[in-house]
């Protein structure tokens, strides 16, 4: 599966993600700011990344991935926090952008942010 990275989406121009409602320490978490950024510039701008070409499916595990690797930061600093695995499981029960997604990929997508 191949994810969507930072670099790719500053090679499109994909527009700095609305940070409204996140709190400021949360963005000022060097370690797990950039993650979560990532995971709100693929979902505020998942039309623009639709329209350059790359599929549903790719869109909504690089969105799964991102915020996976957010929480999996945050809980090595915090422990488990509750709300973000809710959060992470609401990602996978309703699948933005809308799609089928091959779940046999889910194990692979969890390693990889595990390993990030």
């Amino acid at each position: 599966m191949q994810l969507i990275t930072e670099d790719l989406l500053a090679k499109l121009a994909v527009p700095a993600p609305s940070t409204n409602g996140v709190s400021t320490p949360i963005l000022e978490d060097e370690a797990g700011a950039p993650a979560l950024l990532i995971f709100l510039a693929l979902s505020q701008s998942s039309e623009m990344l639709l329209i350059a070409g790359h599929s549903a499916e790719s869109v909504f595990w690089s969105r799964y991935y991102w915020f996976r690797r957010y929480a999996n930061i945050r809980a090595a600093k915090a422990g488990t926090d509750a709300g973000l695995e809710q959060q992470a499981f609401k990602i996978l029960e309703t699948p933005f952008p809308p799609c089928d997604p091959d779940w046999s990929q889910l194990e692979e997508i969890n390693v990889r942010a595990a390993a990030a």
